[in-house]
C-alpha cells in the first residue's frame, strides 16, 4: 500500500492468522493498535483452515479472531483529535516564540511544545511567568506552585502576600487582574485573560499573540519587585 496515497473511503484489511498461539496474540494486539491509530482502514484478524475431502477441490474455512470494537474506534478518534490539537498548539507556540522575541526576552530560551502552556521562572523557585492557551481563549499568568512538600500551604501564603499588594500591582499593570487562590488545588495563580481567541482559529493567532506578549511583559514588570521581597521572607 502506497503510504502517500489518499483514501477517501474506509478500507478493510484481513490479517490471516497462522496456527501459532504466540503469534496469534501478537497479531491480535497489533490489530487492536492498528484499529486505534489508522482511521482510513479497518483491520480483522482471521484464522483460515483448508479442508479437502477425497478428490474434491480444497475448501477454506474462515474464523474471525478479532476485529474493530467500539472502544478501539473511540480510542482511535480520541488519538486523532489529540494529534491535531498537539500539532496546532505546537505551531501556535512556535509563532508566539518568534513574535515575542521581538519584544521581550522572557520566553527567548523556551522551546515551543505541544502542551497548553509555556513558562519561565520569575527568579524565585516555584513562581513562574506563564502563558497558556485554550481552544477559544488565552492568558498570561503568575503561577505559584512550590511542589507537594507542604501540601500547598506555602503556595497560599505566597498568594496572600502578593494579594496584600493587589492595588499597587494592578496600578503598575494598568488594569484589573484575576486573582485565583484555587482553594481546592495545591497551586494558585494570578492572570490576565484575552478573549481574542485560542489555538483553534489560526486567523486570530496574531491578535492573541499580541495580547499575550503585552500582558506577560506587564505582569513581569508589576510583580517582579514584590516577588523579590517575598523571596527574602520565604527562602
Amino acid at each position: 500500500m502506497n503510504s502517500s496515497s489518499s483514501v477517501s473511503e474506509p478500507v478493510e484489511f484481513a490479517l490471516l492468522h497462522p496456527h501459532n498461539n504466540k503469534r496469534c496474540k501478537n497479531h491480535r494486539d497489533n490489530g487492536h493498535k492498528l484499529n486505534q491509530n489508522v482511521q482510513t482502514c479497518t483491520f480483522y484478524l482471521v484464522k483460515i483452515q483448508v479442508f479437502k475431502i477425497e478428490n474434491s477441490p480444497p475448501g477454506a474455512k474462515f474464523d474471525l479472531i478479532s476485529g474493530p470494537s467500539e472502544s478501539s474506534r473511540a480510542m482511535g478518534k480520541i488519538k486523532q483529535e489529540d494529534s491535531e490539537r498537539f500539532r496546532l498548539r505546537h505551531r501556535f507556540w512556535t509563532l508566539f516564540s518568534e513574535r515575542s522575541k521581538k519584544h521581550t526576552k522572557l520566553f527567548s530560551n523556551i522551546s515551543p511544545g505541544k502542551y497548553s502552556w509555556l513558562g519561565t521562572s520569575s527568579g524565585m523557585r516555584g513562581i513562574n511567568y506563564n502563558v497558556a492557551v485554550g481552544k477559544a481563549r488565552a492568558q498570561a499568568e503568575v503561577y505559584i506552585d512550590r511542589g507537594k512538600d507542604d501540601n500547598g500551604v506555602l503556595n497560599k501564603k505566597i498568594f496572600h502576600e502578593l494579594y496584600k499588594n493587589k492595588s499597587k500591582i494592578e496600578k503598575d499593570f494598568g488594569g484589573e487582574l484575576i486573582w485565583e487562590e484555587l482553594p481546592d488545588s495545591r497551586a494558585s495563580r494570578i492572570c490576565k485573560r484575552t478573549m481574542a481567541g485560542g489555538w483553534e482559529d489560526e486567523e486570530k493567532w496574531e491578535n492573541v499573540h499580541s495580547d499575550l506578549i503585552d500582558y506577560a511583559i506587564k505582569i513581569e514588570k508589576s510583580f517582579s519587585p514584590h516577588i523579590k521581597n517575598i523571596e527574602k521572607k520565604f527562602k
